[in-house]
């Protein structure tokens, strides 16, 4: 049982991150978007 609380939590850390990442990454595109344009 604990083990599968472990897995569970492990997964929800890697959902985390992978959503930080996106969104950095997303920050990064419009960042270099609108310095384009300017």
């Amino acid at each position: 049982m604990r083990n599968r609380l472990h897995v569970s939590f492990w997964g929800l850390h890697l959902t985390a991150e992978g959503i930080v990442t996106i969104v950095a990454a997303l920050v990064i595109v419009i960042a270099v978007l609108v310095a384009s344009r300017l």
